[in-house]
């Protein structure tokens, strides 16, 4: 395992490594890295490590890219660095109001603003006639608009990387898993609770009122949102991307592995006798244990439904 401290390789003067793990997410949240050293001798300290230092850790095929730490903690003997993908340009407040903007517009401004290189994958760059940003981070931002249109944003490596979830979990799955790969036997779950029967999206523009509905053929709660739209379909549209992001993880599994090349975003395989969870599932996270080289892995069952 190679370690990286503000560029520096550091690898070959400390072997003093407890725990290592590295949190991979398909979106919607930065990547975390979580490292415990040994440091009886109080030697870690004298590196003089603050937030917003740069840290990477490469082992094998696995990359964490550039990340920035957020945290540190010292205990008897430990020292220990929490870091996230995204770096303190990130969480700058600040407030926008913007007419007759495209969507690929606002994301480049976004990723410029956090200081990072965008990469967009299947983005249709549509136009919005008002959008407004009163007070929010910028990526915390962003993830609300690309929620409406179904697309994810993930950071990693100095890249802000917006991609339509439908294509991922609409690859072909290029890993398949059995029940001999897992550790001990994985978790299967489904939930009710949170699921959404229908979306309505009002708004009221001048004399104009568009009111679009989307249905979910499922039973659950009844959700109203009031965002601005200039067309019914512009409003369907949103209904549509609200109703992924909440019914989404209505079948999920989790369980740990040890011999598969496995990365957040991609979708796998699962053979076996599992009910409604055998077949193509997406991987929406992946814990790396870089010490025990083990990977706790989470998925779900991919939407069913043209949303």
């Amino acid at each position: 395992m190679k370690l990286f401290i503000k560029d520096v390789d550091i690898t070959e003067s400390d072997q003093s490594i407890r725990a290592c793990n590295y949190i991979d997410y398909a979106g919607g949240h930065a990547d975390v890295l979580q490292i415990t050293f040994n440091d009886t001798f109080d030697l870690w300290r004298t590196w003089g490590l603050t937030k917003n230092d740069k840290i990477r850790v490469v082992k094998d095929n696995i990359d964490t890219g550039d990340m920035y730490i957020s945290g540190i903690s010292l205990n008897y003997g430990m020292y220990k660095l929490r870091a996230l993908s995204t770096s303190e340009k990130a969480f700058n407040e600040i407030s926008t109001i913007r007419e007759n903007i495209k969507l690929y517009e606002i994301c480049s401004e976004i990723s410029k603003e956090a200081g990072l290189q965008l990469s967009t994958y299947d983005l249709v760059n549509y136009l919005y006639s008002y959008v407004e940003r009163i007070d929010r981070k910028p990526l915390e931002y962003l993830e609300e608009l690309l929620r409406r249109e179904g697309y994810i944003q993930k950071v990693y490596n100095g890249k802000l990387i917006v991609y339509s979830e439908k294509k991922m979990e609409q690859a072909l799955p290029g890993i398949t898993i059995t029940e001999d790969d897992f550790i001990s036997y994985p978790n299967f779950s489904t939930s009710d609770a949170d699921i959404v029967s229908s979306i309505e999206n009002t708004y009221q523009s001048g004399s104009t009122n568009f009111k679009s509905k989307v249905s979910s053929n499922l039973t659950g709660k009844k959700l109203r949102f009031y965002f601005p739209v200039s067309s019914l379909g512009e409003g369907e549209r949103f209904c549509k991307g609200m109703l992924r992001y909440f019914n989404k993880y209505e079948y999920t599994g989790s369980g740990v592995i040890t011999n598969k090349n496995i990365a957040a975003g991609i979708t796998i395989n699962i053979d076996g006798n599992f009910a409604n969870w055998s077949g193509v599932n997406f991987i929406y996270e992946v814990n790396h244990d870089l010490i025990n080289d083990t990977k706790a892995i989470k998925f779900r069952k991919p939407i069913e439904g043209d949303y």
